[in-house]
Order: structure tokens, then C-alpha cells, then sequence
């Protein structure tokens, strides 16, 4: 989680245009851009992963799958819940916990 904390995504959240979570994304996903092109790995991969959880759409009258995907073109869409590993969410637990300012 340290390494996490060394990338401050809050900043990069709020930058967005509107306080919506697609726009959001944009702005997280941008930053995983430049980070992929200044050769950092890891940054990218934080900013990428944050930015595909933001990017997801909230269905709220659908319990089986209140997630989606946000971006459906042809036979290519944008991450779902389903494209996560266990380990992702495990990561995605911890992330929020580091976040909150939790043990």
C-alpha cells in the first residue's frame, strides 16, 4: 500500500470537468497515459486500475449485476466486475481501507 499512497489520484479525480465519476475516469485513465509514456509501470497501473473502477456503470435496479460496462461498441467493451480476479478485489479492499485512512 505504500507504494500506492506515493500517487496521489485524489488530485488526478479532481480534476475532472464535473464531479461524475466518467469524468473522473478520464482524468485517472489520462494520468496512466503519461505515466505509461514517462516508463512508469507501476504509476500506470494504479491510475489505470482506479480509472477502470470509476469508468464502470451503476445500475442500480439490476441486483444480480448492479455493474456494467460503461462503453459497449460491437464486441469490445469497457471492465466490468466480471473481468476482476479475487486478488483484485483484494487489492481494491485494501486500497479503500489505505484510502480511509484505516489500519
Amino acid at each position: 500500500m505504500l507504494e500506492i499512497s506515493a500517487y496521489p489520484w485524489e488530485t488526478a479525480a479532481l480534476e475532472a470537468e464535473l464531479p461524475i465519476c466518467h469524468d473522473m475516469a478520464d482524468c485517472l485513465l489520462k494520468k496512466a497515459s503519461e505515466l505509461h509514456a514517462a516508463n512508469d509501470e507501476f504509476g500506470e497501473r494504479v491510475y489505470r486500475f482506479i480509472g477502470q473502477l470509476a469508468f464502470m456503470h451503476l445500475d442500480v435496479g439490476n441486483d444480480d449485476a448492479p455493474f456494467r460496462a460503461a462503453v459497449v461498441m460491437g464486441t469490445k467493451r469497457s471492465a466490468t466486475l466480471d473481468d476482476c480476479h479475487d486478488e483484485d478485489f483484494c487489492a481494491s479492499r485494501a486500497f479503500l481501507r489505505h484510502s480511509l485512512g484505516e489500519a
